[in-house]
């Protein structure tokens, strides 16, 4: 579902950090979501799990870093210019948000948070889905009537997460 040069890099294996600490970020994600097990998760084939929120899809991926961290991120916008108008509306965006930011990259607008793997509590990446979720459903439209771009297709995925699983 993501693409190489989004700006959002994929691992092409599993580290042996990440591997350590996928089976709490996993557990974690099955409490927050309202999961039964791990093996209830939807793993795309970049290593993300993509999950639903309102009309936007974001995703969750470990990334192999000193510490491992959790990124949550949603694609935006696609096939939309980089200008100096778009960066300062972002920029502008970025000074009202907390938690998350939202960038231009490569044809794209994303928004981003991350989060330490190894002490992820239901509550800090229900903090997290909320602050990108929510963005990204709300910048979407608003940043697309405003400076074009193609909206992203959300399908119907297993995951869903919505402002109730966020508190």
């Amino acid at each position: 579902m993501t693409e190489a040069g989004d700006g959002i890099e994929a691992a092409e294996e599993i580290p042996d950090g990440v591997a350590l600490v996928r089976p709490r970020v996993e557990a974690v994600l099955c409490e927050y979501l309202g999961l039964p097990d791990p093996e209830s998760l939807l793993w795309d084939g970049d290593g993300d799990i993509p999950i639903r929120w309102d009309n936007a899809l974001y995703f969750v991926r470990l990334l192999d870093r000193d510490p491992v961290l959790v990124r949550v991120f949603a694609f935006i916008l696609r096939e939309i210019e980089g200008s100096p108008a778009l960066l300062e509306a972002l920029n502008s965006i970025n000074a009202d948000i907390v938690s998350a930011r939202i960038f231009w990259n490569d044809g794209s607008v994303i928004a981003a948070t991350e989060i330490p793997a190894a002490s992820v509590e239901v509550g800090d990446l229900a903090h997290a889905c909320w602050s990108v979720g929510s963005l990204a459903a709300w910048a979407g439209t608003e940043l697309q009537n405003a400076f074009g771009g193609v909206l992203p297709p959300v399908p119907e995925v297993e995951s869903e997460g919505t402002s109730e699983t966020a508190e």
